[in-house]
Parts: structure tokens; sequence; C-alpha cells
């Protein structure tokens, strides 16, 4: 294990103990459902991180110290212990906002160069619906094989490998289930990832085969390789606006969940959501808050797929409004609620959508930011890598704290506070300039 991290070992009551009593830089383990599985946790900047369960060989578990009978905060082990172990634990659980030291070692970076492969790997599966087929059961690879039309050697290699990373586990010689993993590719989990996997490489990974277009040139790789950009691309394909739309729905619907339980909208008369999607938020903000009105707000091509078949009081208070934030944004609003729509755009683009709307905010009036706010240290980050992803596809950029309030200062507004939401969002509260 690296020199200065702490290893936490946690009883089988999986409930963390208090957070504030945790150092940064500290992975901490609970005991997992079932035998040799722990859950994985890193606790950095003041807030634990979302835990990765990983499935340990029994070689492996023996290398570690035996689980305490508590789980009291004050169990603290400086675990330097066998590196091999250590190394897996922080390497699989490493890109989750972390900047946990490493061992160096070469087979890590090997390692790194074979992840489009799984990635590529999982989206054949997922396309082929075999989660979906397995489902609760254990199924052979020949009745895999003969239900996706597959050639039973090729599908039974690719199995095999994802098995090795707890993607699916066979459960004996060429008999395979889903496992922790697989069972987010199934279309009816409530936290599906199947549309997110299939449009990060149907939409989301062309763009990084001319990295170096945009390393030379500043400019999005997918306008190079399409002649336009994404957003007109998904304009004029609305089979791909179907694939995005999905994707971003089933991204962020636990952190619409998340903001609603975070942040009081109970001052809110009328929400405006502004690039609203396909409405999750809005629809979830009207059910919550039975007085409040709401906007939804975006393209037509995107708000064709809007479901008008819910509630009838949910849709008596919810206008369904076509426009193009460049142009102008709605008026009246309480809130105006941006999700994910700055990091699109560069900084020109950003600052002429929030002038649009603080144009027409009045003094009570809030904007609403939702973005990752990358942090001032370079790590192993998520925040990163989907800063490179909008640089490749879109134009636009993650932000720093510092810079989102150079945008806002820009549009004539002032940043009041910043939230804190589980996992990498954060809520950017701001209202207009001098009052």
């Amino acid at each position: 294990m690296a020199k200065g991290c702490s290893l936490v070992l946690i009883s089988n009551n999986r409930k963390m103990p208090a957070k504030k009593c945790f150092l940064d830089n500290t992975i901490f383990l609970g005991q997992g459902v079932g035998k040799g599985k722990v859950i994985a946790y890193f606790f950095k900047n003041g807030e634990v991180n979302d835990g990765v369960r990983i499935r340990l060989r029994e070689e492996e578990l023996k290398l570690l110290p035996s689980f305490p009978e508590s789980n009291k905060p004050d169990i603290l082990l400086n675990y330097i212990g066998n590196e091999t172990i250590i190394d897996k634990i922080t390497l699989l659980c490493g890109y989750i906002h972390t900047d946990v030291p490493k061992k160096v070692d070469r087979n890590i970076l090997s390692l790194m160069m074979l992840y489009p492969r799984i990635t590529r790997s999982i989206y054949e599966v997922t396309k082929l619906s075999i989660p979906d087929i397995i489902a609760n059961s254990i199924i052979s690879i020949e009745e895999l094989a003969s239900k996706t039309r597959t050639d039973c050697s090729a599908l039974y290699r690719v199995m095999r490998m994802l098995a090795g990373y707890d993607i699916f586990h066979e459960k004996k010689p060429r008999y395979f289930e889903n496992s922790e993993l697989s069972i987010y590719l199934t279309r009816n989990h409530s936290d599906s990832l199947r549309d997110s996997v299939i449009y990060r490489i149907e939409l989301g990974s062309e763009s990084w085969n001319e990295l170096l277009y945009s390393l030379q040139t500043g400019k999005p790789a997918f306008d190079k390789i399409h002649n336009m950009s994404f957003f007109q691309y998904i304009e004029e394909h609305p089979e791909k606006a179907l694939v995005f739309n999905k994707a971003m729905e089933a991204q962020y619907r636990k952190d619409f969940n998340n903001i609603l339980s975070t942040y009081d909208f109970s001052f809110c008369r009328k929400l405006i959501d502004v690039g609203g999607g396909r409405g999750y938020f809005v629809s979830e903000f009207l059910k919550k808050y039975p007085n409040a009105t709401a906007v939804l707000f975006d393209l037509e091509s995107v708000l064709r797929e809007f479901d008008n078949s819910q509630n009838k009081n949910i849709l008596s208070r919810l206008e369904v409004c076509i426009g193009d934030f460049f142009t102008s944004v709605p008026f009246g609003g309480d809130i105006y609620f941006l999700k994910s729509i700055l990091h699109d755009w560069n900084d020109e683009q950003a600052v002429k959508i929030l002038c649009n709307i603080s144009k027409i905010m009045n003094k009570n009036s809030r904007l609403l930011i939702v973005e990752i706010i990358l942090p001032e240290k370079n790590s192993p980050d998520f925040s990163f890598l989907m800063d490179l992803q909008m640089l490749v596809q879109h134009g636009g950029r993650e932000r720093n704290l510092k810079e989102y309030k150079h945008l806002l200062h820009c549009a004539g507004c002032l940043l009041c506070k910043v939230h804190s939401l589980p996992g990498i969002f954060k809520i950017i509260e701001a209202k207009l300039q001098g009052l």
C-alpha cells in the first residue's frame, strides 16, 4: 500500500461511520454481500465517495487483517501489507475522485491501455441484450449464442474475459449469471446504465479517434468527422437524438432526485428548466411541490420525446416550450435551472446563455447551475475525463469554481452559495449582482 494512506476495516454492519471521523486519503472497507466481496470507499475533501464492490480471491482475503467486531470510527489501521492486494483495491477504485497515492507499476499502465477493449465488449453484449436474456438465471453459452445469433466460441471468449472483471460470473464451466455489475446493463433496473453504455459508444467515443485534431486546433473533433456540431447532428438524426436523450435521463435520474432532496425549492412558484430534455426533473419537481408550476424549455427535436401521458395534475401545471437558449429564455421564473448545460459550450457561448437568463431575472430570482466543479489539484478524477469529452465532442469544458464565478460576473450575476450533492455534481446558486 502506498505511503501515507490508511485502510479502515468495518464490520458486517454496512452502515457508514460518521464521515467527520475520517482523514483525507483514507480507504475504508466494509464487507459486501456474499463470500469474497468487500465494499471499498474513499474519503477525500471532507466527503465520503460512492462505494465500489470488489470481489477478492480467497488467497487475497487471507492477506487482509480480520474485520473488527464493531464499526467504531476510531478503528484506523495503517495497514502496510501485501502490495498486490492493496494495489488491486486502489486500482479498481482509484478513479472515484481520489488522489490516493499508488505504487508506480508499468503493469497498471498496460492495463489502462486495454480499457477501450473492455468498454467495447461491454457495449456489444449490452446491444445483444445478454444481461436481459440472463436476467436472474444461469444460462449456458450455447443457449446465449443461439438466442443472440452469435458464434458460440467467440461469445464465450468475450464472456470469459468480462467475467474476469466481475461483469458476469461464470457459475460453472460455460454457464453464466449476472453479477452485481452486469445487472446494471439490464433494461428495467432502476439505475440502468444500458442507455448510457450505448450512447458512449455510438455517439461519445468516435471523436476520440480524432483527438489530435482537437489538440492541434482546440476545436471539437466531432465537427471534423461529421461536418456539423453534435447538436446539429442529433437534430438531423432523430434516432440518435433518442439515444442521447435516453442516456442523459438515465445518467442523471439519481442526480435529479439528490437535487430535490438537497435544495429547498419551497419558495419557488415557477421553475424554468432550461435545456430540460425529456422532462424528468420538472415532473419530479412538480410531484414534490404541488403548488408550483414549471416550464420545460428545449429544442423541438428533444421535446419530441416528451412523455405527455403523465399525471393530469402535473401536465396542468407544466408548460412545454420550444426554443433556443442562445436566442431567448422564457420569462417569469423564480428559479432558472440548468443541469449539465454550460459544460457543453465554450466561455463565450456560456456567457451568452447566462446573459439571456440574467436580463429577465428579478431581484428575487435565483439561478441554479448543476455542474461538475473541477478540483484544484490534479488527480485521477472522473471530472477531468469529462472535461476532455467536452473538448472532443462539443468544444465545451468542465470548469473550476473560479471559472464559474467569472462566467457569472460576465453575465451580471453573483455566486451566492455552492451546495454539495452526493456524487460528482454541485449546485451553484446565483442571483443578480448588486441586489
